[in-house]
């Protein structure tokens, strides 16, 4: 897992453009993405629980804030867990279980490094038990 701000940790050959009208910021340089896919989550909404075989995907938080947990899926350890912000960009690797918790709700856009349509995502995607953690 690594994560990184869009707005503040854009390293070279990447770029952060500004005038009066705002900011632009380059997070893809020269990368292809089969498949792009955007997520509404509602308050308390969980995603994931699942770990992939191949391709990364990279989540973007556009706005609310996420729990993130994630630990290798071969680890019997308890999962780790950080909170996204807007701007928050994770790369989440092959066989990497993952899952996000909406802290409110929140928007984030999903890029793809493999083409996810239904029959190959039956084949790349393994389920798992829930590995987020409650609260005490």
């Amino acid at each position: 897992m690594e994560k990184r701000n869009v707005w503040t940790d854009v390293k070279d050959p990447l770029e952060i453009h500004e005038d009066k009208r705002g900011r632009i910021a380059d997070i893809f340089y020269k990368q292809k993405f089969p498949k792009i896919i955007i997520f509404n989550l509602k308050k308390g909404a969980i995603r994931g629980n699942h770990y992939r075989l191949r391709g990364n995907q990279y989540f973007l938080l556009l706005n609310g804030s996420l729990e993130y947990w994630y630990k290798p899926s071969n680890s019997n350890e308890i999962a780790k867990k950080i909170i996204m912000q807007e701007g928050d960009l994770i790369n989440n690797p092959p066989n990497e279980i993952h899952a996000l918790r909406a802290i409110e709700k929140s928007k984030f856009i999903m890029f793809s490094t493999w083409l996810r349509t239904d029959e190959e995502r039956q084949k790349n995607n393994i389920n798992v038990n829930s590995i987020v953690q409650e609260e005490t």
